[in-house]
């Protein structure tokens, strides 16, 4: 993520959080991290799978990480984490903090620098993608690639403090949201899902569930599953065997054309130019 020096030094003065460190990994059952002292503070976005991370020298306190959630330790903070899915991957990032960052009137963001903190984001698709496009950006050597990463990481820590501030979201109402989103996250691919199919899943009426959804994820469920199938397009497009009506279909959509302008309307360009591009450079 590095760009020319002085351009790093400015960027650096005038941003709150930059990124240093971005990786992905897939972990198996049973591995995980041995007992160490963060240098850096880092937080990680869990895809799939189950984690336990133990903190303190001692190991005192534990917590259980699952899907769609993210893990926040500030530098300093002892941690081991072992893996009890067979499949998991998550994403990682590292960064530093601006000496010129002030938190005073947000109690949770002094909270952040404090002690690890779980979070379960309130639109986890979302800030999957705000990972996955962070990580892409990582051999970009630009200054607009790293004010862009930049601005990525203000956004993953504002879903972290936004999920706190929803805490008075009915227990019970949260609880089937989540299981809606799980669902559109597992079952994205499939072209007919829709509103009404949704809200009869959810043994709601169409109306109740569509404000009941907007109100735990800021956003009307299909918004939500047209973010989805754009992130995981983007990463399909990244592989030059795969043509635009290949990816379309992958995603949920039988009309490449009606994706196109879908995909135009939320990444600013066709996907044949995201396509032509490949790969972003390692």
């Amino acid at each position: 993520m590095a760009v020319g020096a002085d351009h790093s030094r400015q960027l650096h003065d005038v941003a709150a959080f930059t990124p240093l460190r971005v990786v992905y990994r897939s972990m198996p059952l049973g591995s995980g991290f041995s007992m160490h002292r963060l240098d850096l503070h880092t937080t990680a976005f869990l895809c799939s799978g189950e984690a336990e991370y133990s903190f303190g020298q001692r190991g005192d306190e534990r917590v259980v990480v699952q899907r769609g959630q993210v893990l926040w330790m500030p530098k300093g903070t002892w941690r081991r984490g072992v893996f009890k899915a067979s499949d998991n991957r998550f994403f990682g990032v590292q960064f530093a903090l601006s000496p010129a960052y002030d938190c005073d009137g947000c109690d949770f963001c002094r909270q952040l620098f404090l002690g690890p903190v779980v979070t379960a984001v309130q639109d986890p698709g979302f800030v999957e993608g705000l990972f996955r496009r962070l990580h892409r950006l990582r051999g970009h050597r630009t200054p607009a690639s790293y004010i862009e990463s930049q601005g990525l990481l203000v956004q993953i820590v504002a879903a972290i403090v936004q999920a706190n501030e929803k805490r008075d979201t009915p227990p019970h109402l949260l609880q089937r949201v989540r299981e809606i989103e799980e669902y559109l996250l597992n079952h994205f691919s499939n072209p007919d899902l829709n509103v009404t199919g949704l809200a009869e899943l959810a043994g709601w009426s169409v109306k109740h569930f569509i404000a009941s959804f907007k109100q735990v994820t800021g956003q009307t469920p299909i918004a939500y599953l047209r973010r989805v199938r754009v992130n995981h397009a983007l990463d399909l497009l990244a592989h030059d065997d795969l043509s635009v009506q290949e990816v379309a279909e992958m995603v949920g959509y039988r009309d490449a054309a009606y994706f196109s302008r879908i995909f135009r309307k939320s990444v600013g360009l066709p996907p044949s130019q995201v396509h032509v591009r490949g790969a972003d450079p390692q």
